[in-house]
């Protein structure tokens, strides 16, 4: 049953495109990947967009069999996280409330707020973040300065595009700044919350790009990894494997690059992680503000295992993150 509501859920156009990069890129029939697709789903959990991601037509069985897939990562998540807690993260205006300490920041939900609410929260934060409540991958965020606009017809937008969520803007680090000024720069932190023990296997640096608000991966953002001691060892990628030594836009250099406060930082993402353990796998997004110092930006209930993994940063020996997130959730075998 969960194959075929995998397959009936497939997006085959976009299955197509990706079967024809990776004739294009490897060299191999239309037949071979068709097939290869099938089998490793099969045997490894991967969907097409995980075998296209990873480039799994180069690869031996015996390391496909060290990746983090699509369904690897359901059964993680499964066993560490239960759904009916999954609004707490998902929910950003829940987020706020129940990591307020952690969020640090002044916020203003119109689903449950009048036009004089609004107009006293813009006369205090006029120039302010709008979001969906919902939404993912930087999807519908806004940075937008109320001056601009007649009272009445920007609360009017807001709730017509359903950017029901408004947030004081965050000012970052100079530091951190200097990646790209014109987005707030995060860090991923994936946490597991193990017997009263919380562990980090996986740290990465997200960075926008000149222009635009979010650091997301899906609006041309760059990964870098981060190793224990707050440094990026890594180049950065983009989703479309595009490698950079240097941030194209600030020209930064982002190997070698240390986070401040990392000492802080490791210690507050130790703290969120307890506050709600019935969501015992959880991907945090963290921002080092200039008067505020380290604050949560948001959760994720099933964190983007794509970026533990991307091709361009893939260690020497090709392998994935499977055996280091195995050996936490389920222990030595």
């Amino acid at each position: 049953m969960r194959y075929l509501k995998r397959l009936l859920e497939l997006d085959y156009r976009q299955m197509w495109e990706k079967i024809k990069r990776i004739k294009k890129r490897s060299g191999r029939s239309y037949f071979f990947i068709i097939y290869d697709i099938i089998r490793c789903s099969r045997k490894f959990g991967s969907g097409y967009i995980d075998y296209c991601n990873f480039h799994f037509e180069e690869l031996s069985d015996e390391l496909k069999a060290t990746y983090v897939t699509r369904m690897v990562n359901d059964d993680y998540c499964k066993l560490l996280n239960d759904p009916s807690y999954y609004d707490v993260v998902n929910d950003k205006a829940t987020f706020l409330k129940i990591y307020h300490d952690f969020a640090k920041r002044d916020y203003l939900d119109l689903r449950q707020s009048d036009k004089e609410a609004f107009s006293a929260f813009i006369h205090i934060h006029p120039l302010f973040m709008a979001k969906p409540v919902d939404q993912l991958c930087g999807k519908g965020i806004e940075k937008i300065d109320s001056r601009n606009f007649d009272d009445e017809e920007l609360y009017e937008r807001l709730i017509k595009q359903q950017q029901f969520l408004l947030e004081e803007l965050i000012v970052q680090d100079d530091t951190m700044a200097s990646l790209n000024p014109s987005s707030i720069n995060t860090i991923r932190i994936v946490t597991i919350l193990k017997n009263d023990k919380v562990y980090m296997p996986f740290m990465a640096l997200r960075m926008g790009r000149s222009g635009v608000v979010v650091d997301n991966f899906n609006h041309g953002g760059l990964n870098a990894l981060i190793n224990e001691k707050g440094e990026v060892y890594t180049l950065a990628v983009t989703k479309d494997e595009r490698e950079y030594e240097y941030h194209p836009d600030s020209h930064v250099k982002i190997k070698g690059f240390k986070i401040p406060h990392f000492a802080k930082l490791l210690e507050t993402a130790d703290a969120i992680a307890r506050v709600t353990p019935e969501l015992g796998m959880c991907g945090w997004d963290f921002c080092i503000a200039k008067d505020k110092g380290i604050v949560a930006i948001e959760g994720n209930h099933l964190p983007g295992y794509d970026l533990y993994q991307c091709y361009g940063q893939r260690p020497i020996d090709k392998r994935g993150k499977k055996p280091l997130f195995d050996s936490i959730i389920y222990g030595d075998k």
